[in-house]
């Protein structure tokens, strides 16, 4: 009932929403560590995922969650046909990256940032100027890995999770001194 209800949303774009939460979180993490998540991680994950777009109402053949391969692959399948970067999303991309810090040394650091999750050649579409290499992003990357690293080491792991938990509290009681504002 479109009148009730509006117009319903179709099966593509339900897919590719559920597929942006989760195979792009699966390949960003990865891309961030520096190699792929165990299958089985990658299938409790993705288990989950398929359960969402069964809430969704992705009609179950059309759900692509049920392995890491089809995920990509439809995804990819999907992309190849609506990613054509336009005007107005490098105007939207510019803007986001420029968000509240102008043309600075931060700005490039995201742009840097930005073109190494992205790739180049979605990078260069979306009208993102390569910038040189910075000890920035490289440390933050470094970071990322070496955090991804600790966190298989089953005591150094314990020891970051209780440590996540402590500095979270922190925030929560930082937080709740300075009250609303």
């Amino acid at each position: 009932d479109a009148k009730a209800y509006g117009v319903p949303v179709n099966q593509e774009d339900l897919v590719v929403t559920l597929l942006a939460f989760s195979y792009n979180v699966l390949v960003g993490i990865e891309l961030l560590e520096g190699r792929r998540l165990s299958p089985a991680d990658e299938d409790a994950y993705l288990h989950l995922w398929r359960y969402v777009g069964y809430l969704l109402g992705i009609e179950e053949e059309a759900n692509p969650c049920e392995s890491y391969g089809r995920a990509k692959a439809t995804l990819e399948s999907i992309i190849v046909h609506i990613l054509e970067p336009d005007d107005d999303s490098r105007k939207l991309v510019a803007n986001l990256l420029r968000a509240g810090v102008g043309d600075g040394h931060v700005f490039r650091r995201r742009c840097e940032f930005a073109r190494y999750m992205l790739g180049d050649a979605l990078a260069d579409d979306l009208g993102i100027a390569p910038q040189p290499p910075s000890w920035t992003v490289f440390g933050a990357r470094l970071y990322l890995w070496a955090l991804g690293a600790l966190a298989r080491i089953p005591l150094a792991g314990d020891a970051l999770e209780a440590l996540n938990r402590w500095s979270m509290r922190c925030v929560r009681y930082l937080h709740d001194r300075r009250g609303p504002r």
